[in-house]
């Protein structure tokens, strides 16, 4: 048995189900695909290139809102929660700080966009108080982040920690402010 799966990071169930496929005879095979975007997800799922795609909640959301007639499933909770950290430049040292400036996002529609927006309107920055400037996955991102091309970006594992060892700081963290913040899904393509 084969299946393609499009993430951005390898989930670590995945690490973990081909390490425990080593003594198994019937040995299912994960290919798994790294993804630049959300956009990239869609069409790789209806277009049959991924057969499923670790993806977040609000992604479905506006997929199912585009016109390719068909359905997606949500098929298994990858993660319990996806710790988010609204990381932005040395020269940002507050969420008010935004206010004008650039917020670096996967897609302007999905991609965590619902939980940045809700960060920032909760702080006091309406939709329209900043830009937001769709620069793809967390990877790219990060390194949009580090190339100065954006304000700040919701950043997660490794790359919260990483941003921060090169001079990035926290702002907020969306688990802190939202303890029931969703997690990961896989997705599959319903008529797949």
């Amino acid at each position: 048995m084969q299946i393609t799966v499009n993430w951005f990071v390898e989930p670590a169930i995945s690490i973990l189900a081909r390490a425990s496929t080593r003594s198994t005879p019937a040995r299912p095979r994960i290919d798994g695909i790294a993804t630049k975007s959300s956009d990239e997800q869609f069409v790789a799922l209806v277009s049959g290139a991924a057969d499923a795609v670790v993806t977040a909640m609000d992604n479905v959301m506006d997929w199912r809102m585009r016109d390719f007639g068909r359905d997606l499933c949500i098929i298994a909770q990858v993660e319990q929660t996806t710790p988010l950290s609204l990381i932005a430049g040395a020269d940002v040292s507050e969420i008010e700080d935004l206010r004008g400036g650039t917020l670096l996002v996967d897609s302007t529609k999905n991609g965590f966009v619902v939980a940045a927006r809700a960060l920032l309107d909760d702080a006091g920055l309406p939709s329209g108080s900043y830009a937001l400037k769709a620069a793809g996955g967390v990877r790219e991102r990060y390194q949009s982040l580090l190339a100065g091309e954006g304000d700040a970006t919701l950043l997660g594992p490794p790359f919260d920690g990483t941003a921060i060892a090169q001079g990035a700081r926290v702002l907020s963290r969306v688990n802190d402010r939202y303890p029931a913040f969703p997690e990961l899904w896989l997705i599959l393509d319903d008529a797949a």
